[in-house]
């Protein structure tokens, strides 16, 4: 984040929105208790995962299918909605 192309292109676009500014970036740690995107989106994935697991688990067409045939669920090759990539 701190190659010059990058601060040059969000004054430019704060300039073309009529908010003229000099940025300045500085690293710093990031605070406990906030998360970076990533583990964001880490941490919603699992969620995401851990739900389908649950109705899965719970749906009586797969208890069924366990019953009658032994059949397990492979928590890890679940796949939520959405994130079928």
């Amino acid at each position: 984040m701190r190659a010059e192309i990058h601060i040059e292109r969000m004054q430019q676009a704060l300039a073309e929105h009529g908010v003229p500014r000099r940025l300045v970036v500085e690293e710093g740690e990031i605070p406990s208790g906030l998360e970076t995107p990533r583990q964001q989106a880490e941490r919603l994935a699992a969620q995401r995962h851990a739900a389908a697991v649950e109705a899965l688990g719970s749906d009586p067409h797969v208890q069924q299918l366990q019953q009658a045939f032994g059949a397990r669920l492979i928590e890890s090759t679940v796949k939520p909605a959405g994130d079928l990539h």
